[in-house]
């Protein structure tokens, strides 16, 4: 297998894992802050652009990075409320 195919298998699998937290957050979202829905939404931007540079290549300006500030609110939505394991 080519390091190619490995990196756009690999990408696949994240797209998927990026839906399914879309979804979830969709199907949940009044359970989250305006201010954590507006960082969802850059989370959102990210993975829609992210998409679309995989299918058609697209202007480095356009691109948006992965918001840190995602991440962040996760972390702290997880350790406000521990996790997943009932912890």
């Amino acid at each position: 297998m080519s390091v190619k195919t490995a990196w756009d298998e690999r990408k696949i699998e994240n797209f998927k894992n990026d839906d399914e937290i879309v979804e979830l957050f969709h199907q949940n979202s009044s359970l989250f802050t305006t201010s954590e829905f507006e960082i969802f939404i850059e989370f959102e931007e990210h993975v829609q652009i992210l998409k679309l540079n995989h299918t058609n290549r697209i202007d480095r300006t356009a691109y948006k990075t992965f918001p840190q500030s995602f991440s962040k609110m996760i972390t702290n939505i997880i350790l406000k409320n521990g996790d997943s394991d009932g912890e």
